[in-house]
């Protein structure tokens, strides 16, 4: 775990970072501490690849898209959009998807993990770590909630569960039907935020409460904001393995590792797979029938990403390569992408390269038609009633969407508030 010490400087129109004078240099090929898997050599060009899991400097702000962002970010941006009305779900006067406000989270929060398990005890939502943000503090929480979802589909009272065993917020999540893993992102103690690699594993019992150990860290250097996944294996040789694509440390990483699940759930060495294309962070991604699918985020300098990615199966359990899958206009950052039925959903986020950043309410919809091809992103009707961005999951549940908190402009900070959307289509 590094501390972080230096801050970003923001110059309007452009946006401008500060680096410190000691920042570590990159390790050399051979010394990330990483395993390379020789079967899966990344199939891009040497001069768009990333140095695997490089020890880059984290002594920059705790996260200085984010920081550079919220003060760029149109002051024309509104904290809420009064031009949604929340109504009802299932009522029949709202369009695509009716929106219903629900019993907001204790507090504010964002960059936290937002995601659904269904045990004996019932549905629940379930929000782990996150930060708070009022300008210009920033407090990482350890607190882990859940809220039973009821006959309706809307949220009952929030319960605490077990908390992390440190704070944690800016993670990766990848899921499966028995346990959570959150990945790398930043920690904080009596000395303030400070980059960390750990990861953890919360395993759901029958009632659906979570109990939180640590499995193998990821390798030395940081991802923030990245995405994680989790892919299904065969058994036997090819077995289940969680994915950890890009993310940023002082700059965006193009690099990819993966680790095996093991029999008890614990995670194996993380091993090298093919990187990117080229460096992203602040992006989103799903996975279908085996493939990830990545949405948006930025590259090098905060610019916009318009290819949409998908990976290419190894024969092994790391990842052949990476083709372009189409081209999203437009496109987001620090959003969601939500698999449903035939189709993704981005959700929220950020819209715009430097100097022209805001945050955005809109969602987008697109489906995969029967070759698996995916059509353009059109515009739902009824979009967020709050424009915000940071909200990196909306999980769906039988045919609802569940965001909450994020963070808004133009103040820059968290917010508590949370939402119910009924997909009407």
């Amino acid at each position: 775990m590094r501390r972080l010490t230096c801050f970003l400087f923001v110059s309007l129109p452009t946006l401008v970072a500060f680096a410190c004078g000691d920042d570590p240099k990159p390790a050399a090929d051979g010394d990330s501490g990483v395993e390379v898997d020789a079967e899966t050599t990344p199939d891009v060009e040497p001069d768009v690849v990333a140095d695997v899991a490089a020890d880059s400097s984290v002594d920059t702000a705790i996260d200085s898209a984010d920081t550079a962002l919220d003060t760029a970010v149109s002051d024309t941006a509104s904290e809420v959009d009064g031009a949604h009305e929340a109504c009802a779900p299932g009522s029949a006067d709202c369009d695509s998807i009716q929106w219903a406000e629900v019993e907001a989270f204790p507090h504010a929060s964002d960059h936290h993990v937002t995601f659904v398990h269904t045990s004996d005890a019932g549905t629940y939502l379930y929000i782990a770590g996150g930060a708070t943000s009022k300008q210009p503090a920033l407090d990482i929480w350890p607190e882990v909630w859940r809220a039973r979802i009821d006959a309706s589909h809307l949220l009952g009272a929030w319960e605490a569960e077990a908390p992390l065993p440190a704070p944690l917020a800016f993670q990766g999540l990848s899921q499966n039907n028995v346990a959570v893993y959150l990945l790398s992102g930043v920690t904080e103690d009596a000395d303030g935020p400070a980059a960390t690699n750990v990861a953890y594993i919360g395993r759901f019992d029958d009632g659906g409460h979570l109990a939180w150990t640590t499995t193998t860290s990821l390798p030395a250097g940081v991802r923030v904001h990245p995405t994680a996944h989790y892919l299904y294996g065969t058994g036997g040789e090819h077995p289940d393995r969680v994915v950890v694509v890009g993310g940023t440390s002082d700059v965006p990483l193009a690099s990819v590792i993966y680790a095996e699940v093991q029999a008890n759930g614990d995670l194996g060495a993380w091993k090298a797979t093919a990187d990117l294309p080229a460096p992203r962070s602040h992006h989103a991604g799903i996975v279908k029938e085996g493939r990830i699918w990545i949405f948006g985020g930025f590259t090098t300098d905060n610019v916009t990403v318009p290819k949409i990615l998908r990976s290419i199966p190894a024969t092994t359990g790391g990842i052949k390569g990476w083709e372009v899958a189409g081209t999203l206009a437009d496109p987001p950052w620090t959003h969601a992408a939500s698999l449903y039925e035939d189709g993704v959903f981005l959700v929220g986020g950020g819209q715009g390269g430097p100097g022209q950043e805001r945050y955005i309410d809109r969602i987008r919809f697109a489906r995969w038609d029967a070759d698996g091809a995916l059509g353009d992103f059109v515009d739902v009707e009824k979009s967020l009633p709050v424009a915000r961005s940071h909200v990196h999951q909306t999980p769906i549940f039988d045919g609802y969407l569940y965001t909450v908190g994020g963070r808004v402009m133009p103040s820059g900070n968290s917010i508590a508030r949370a939402f119910v959307g009924y997909i009407d289509f």
